[in-house]
């Protein structure tokens, strides 16, 4: 924390304070980068989560825009500053001036914030354009004005110039100013109509009796598709796969029918079955204002069987609810040792052989018979029948020269039941019992379903 002394008079400060229950605590004491005597630091707050802005309305830069060098050259042209926490640490961010500075503007008399918006009024800004961005000039002495800053990433920029839609001299539009999401409220303390309620014609009969206005600043807006679009909250299921196999890439496309740009565009994803899904490089990480269009893919690659679930977040500059943008990912991975429906064929090999009919959701006890029993010809056998079964050749061979008998049996593995690859035997898995049978011990390997025991 910065020592405090009393060597600037006026020069201005801010202070931050936590609440934990009951009890207040100071967390942070904030000055400006360069601190001069009469700068009045402080005279305008606002805070938005972990960003603070504070009005510097007699600063004297002569720089104009953001994070400009500082200087002593515009009396009382007035800054802003903003800071930001991480963790319980705050430092300096930005240091904004108008797009235009003059001597005597107070820009920084008044602040706020919303999300990674900040408006600062010029109490005292002299300019005659009305409506927003204008064009600038010193036509209309105090009439006052309000700036709109947006940052992306690390980086502020200013985003719009605020004037009455009728502009007198000193009304000083910009004396009060807040912003929710993307409307900005400016009171106009000496504004002179008569008029009165909402949006009604406009004189000059009554000096000095105020008015206030709301102004829409331009806002960018999220659409996510993955063949049609998925809302903020929604699902997108990538159906069931094999575990261990490798699902075809989905591809999300992230629009902006928005009216302001869509920036810092970042993909995260977590929960339970985060890993089984692999997101894919953004195309891009802003939207400007338009037609463009960012797109970035999730595969399924689930190394487990079972239900798998994980959450997608995307993440920009968008304030409120939708920033992130949620989306939930779901997908099944199957087993060729689980058998969901119960009908005797196991889930992986009734995936594979959907073209055939088969379903791995329902039973379907008759086309797995019918299955089974006419598969015998590729060399399948059911549990009984691998008990009687003929190998189609003679299994003991005798050497003439030695008079010695051979048994020679070689196993096969396939996920088809067309194409079948040696599967050997191997030590220590196969042993001589002590009663004198063979035993090969094996789990299933890749995706085999199906093993033929052969004559050699």
């Amino acid at each position: 924390m910065v020592a405090v002394n009393e060597l600037a008079s006026n020069a201005g400060a801010a202070y931050v304070f936590l609440r934990n229950g009951t009890a207040w605590s100071q967390q942070a004491y904030l000055k400006a980068g360069q601190v001069s005597v009469g700068d009045f630091f402080g005279r305008a707050v606002a805070i938005s989560g972990d960003i603070a802005v504070v009005g510097v309305p007699g600063e004297d830069g002569g720089s104009a825009g953001v994070n400009g060098p500082v200087n002593e050259l515009a009396a009382e042209a007035g800054a802003a500053c903003v800071f930001v926490r991480s963790g319980v640490t705050w430092s300096q961010q930005a240091y904004l001036k108008a797009s235009q500075v003059t001597a005597g503007d107070q820009f920084g008399g008044t602040v706020g914030i919303s999300g990674v918006t900040v408006v600062v009024g010029a109490i005292n800004e002299d300019g005659s354009a009305t409506g927003a961005n204008g064009a600038v000039d010193e036509l209309a002495a105090d009439s006052g004005a309000v700036y709109a800053f947006g940052r992306s990433g690390t980086t502020w920029t200013q985003k719009a110039y605020l004037k009455a839609t009728q502009v007198t001299a000193g009304d000083n539009f910009g004396r009060a100013a807040a912003i929710w999401e993307d409307t900005v409220v400016a009171g106009a303390v000496f504004e002179d109509s008569s008029a009165t309620s909402v949006n009604a014609p406009v004189d000059e009969l009554a000096p000095d009796s105020g008015a206030a206005y709301l102004i829409a600043l331009g806002a960018p807006k999220m659409l996510v598709t993955q063949t049609a679009a998925v809302t903020d909250g929604g699902s997108v299921s990538f159906g069931a796969i094999v575990t261990g196999a490798t699902g075809l890439p989905l591809t999300f496309t992230i629009s902006n029918p928005g009216t302001d740009d869509l920036t810092s565009l970042v993909v995260t994803k977590d929960g339970p079955d985060s890993a089984a899904f692999t997101i894919g490089a953004l195309s891009a990480t802003n939207i400007p204002l338009g037609p463009g269009t960012v797109t970035f893919t999730v595969t399924f690659y689930p190394t487990t069987s079972g239900a798998k679930t994980a959450a997608l977040h995307i993440g920009s500059n968008i304030f409120g609810v939708n920033n992130p943008y949620d989306i939930n990912l779901t997908g099944t991975a199957l087993s060729f040792t689980q058998d969901t429906d119960g009908d005797g064929l196991n889930d992986a090999s009734e995936l594979q052989m959907t073209a055939l009919g088969f379903n791995w959701q329902v039973n379907q006890s008759a086309l797995v018979n019918t299955y089974t029993s006419t598969a015998n010809g590729a060399g399948y056998f059911n549990a009984s029948q691998i008990q009687e079964m003929n190998l189609g050749m003679s299994l003991l061979q005798q050497n003439p020269a030695t008079n010695q008998f051979k048994l020679e049996l070689g196993l096969e593995k396939s996920t088809d039941l067309t194409h079948f690859t040696p599967f050997p035997f191997t030590a220590p898995q196969l042993t001589v019992r002590p009663d004198g049978k063979i035993e090969f011990l094996f789990t299933v390997p890749d995706n085999a379903a199906f093993f033929r025991l052969k004559g050699q």
